[in-house]
């Protein structure tokens, strides 16, 4: 039998999902902010996972993805600009 998935986790996956980040990366990133707070969640989800959110960005490379998905969110015209 499979384990249970962590609930929080999946919390902060969906949350990130909105953006389009692929899950991978959400939990590269979440695993290193869970070690750099101590695994303290409510620094994680406090302003709905604005920490996150923000380590995420701060890895780079998905600034421009952002940008497309925010002012171009056809799918079709962000992939003629990408």
């Amino acid at each position: 039998m499979a384990p249970r998935p962590n609930p929080k986790i999946a919390a902060a996956l969906q949350a990130m999902a909105v953006f389009g980040f692929p899950e991978a990366k959400v939990k590269r990133v979440l695993k290193k902010l869970l070690k750099l707070y101590d695994k303290n969640w409510q620094l994680i989800e406090e302003d709905n996972y604005r920490a996150l959110l923000d380590a995420i960005f701060e890895e780079g490379d998905d600034f421009e993805v952002f940008f497309l998905l925010y002012f171009y969110p056809s799918p079709v015209a962000a992939h003629t600009f990408y």
